[in-house]
This record gives C-alpha cells, structure tokens and sequence, in this order.
C-alpha cells in the first residue's frame, strides 16, 4: 500500500500550469506627406496581436506661406488610446498652396475608424497651419526679416521634428500632415 501511495503521490499533487498568452507585438505604422498615396492610408489592427495601449502622433497640414511672412506650422499633437481594434483610415491634411500673392491655411489631419457598415467614424485630428498675408516690420533686423519669411517647423513635447506638416516660406506651398502610430 505504501508503494502505491508512494507512486501515486506525484500524479495526484502534479504542479497547475499557468496558461500562457502568446507574446503580444509590438510596432509602428506611418502615414507620412513623403509616403501616403493621394494623401490617404488604411491600417487595421488586431488587439489580439498588438499591445495594449497606442500612442498617436499626428501633425495638420502646413499653411502656405504668404506674400510676405511664412506660413504656420500644422498643428502637432500626441494623444494615447487603451485600444485600436479594427480598420482604422487616415486622411492627411493638404499643404495649403500659394497663388496670386494669397496664401492657403493647411488641412486638418483626420483619423477615423471604418465601421462595419463602410461608414466613417472620427476619431482624432489635428488642425492644419494658418497662414500669414501680412506685412514684415521694417524696423526689424534683417535676420528678423529673414526668420518671418520662413515657414514654422512642427515640434513635439519629446523634441521630434518632422519635415511633413511644416508651413511653406512666403510665396511657397505647406506641406502635407503626417500620422505615426505605435504600441
């Protein structure tokens, strides 16, 4: 009896596995002004796959700049969500365009996620620069002078720059936004 309970004792106190989840990836998608076609890109995402939580990066589209100053910058923004699950479609804001002396504010960058149904929903933005028509003080220096003719560079708070979503030089176009996405 003592041999059977001897034998029998690691089968019956047998260790419980824990169940294990598969490893879960991390990653990075760009919608970038050098990269998008027409302007639009579409990603989906999995939250079976993916980690938890996405950090967001978008920058609107740049302003032209006007007959005498630069154009603003789009607006640069970083927003976080617990969760992306589904397809998600990008549009990026227009770099305002320069002509006839008038300059164009830039086009908002949009985030939506497409419903099953094919409709759109917002989800984030970012604004689109202003432009600026005008006129330069002249009691500024000339280094003054030349810095207001310059469009404005977007920035982040972690000290990224990007060339997309930048406000054109005066009597140049902005440039398209741009959209990055990490978890």
């Amino acid at each position: 009896m003592f041999l059977v309970a001897a034998a029998a004792f690691p089968i019956l106190f047998k260790k419980a596995k824990k169940p294990t989840q598969p490893a879960k990836k991390s990653g990075e998608e760009i919608c970038s002004c050098q990269s998008a076609q027409n302007g639009s890109c579409t990603f989906s995402f999995s939250n079976s796959e993916t980690k938890e939580f996405f950090t967001i990066q978008m920058i609107g589209g740049g302003a032209s700049g006007g007959k005498y100053k630069g154009g603003g910058a789009g607006e640069a923004k970083i927003v976080y969500y617990p969760a992306l699950n589904g397809k998600y479609v990008i549009q990026l804001g227009k770099g305002g365009k320069y002509s006839n002396g008038n300059g164009q504010n830039g086009g908002n960058t949009v985030l939506y996620k497409q419903n099953d149904n094919g409709s759109l929903e917002l989800v984030e933005y970012a604004r689109g620069g202003v432009t600026n028509n005008e006129k330069i003080d002249s009691s500024l220096s000339q280094q003054e002078k030349t810095e207001q003719r310059q469009g404005q560079m977007p920035a982040f708070s972690e000290g990224e720059i990007s060339v997309c979503g930048k406000g054109g030089n005066s009597g140049d176009q902005g440039t398209m936004g741009e959209v990055v996405i990490r978890w």
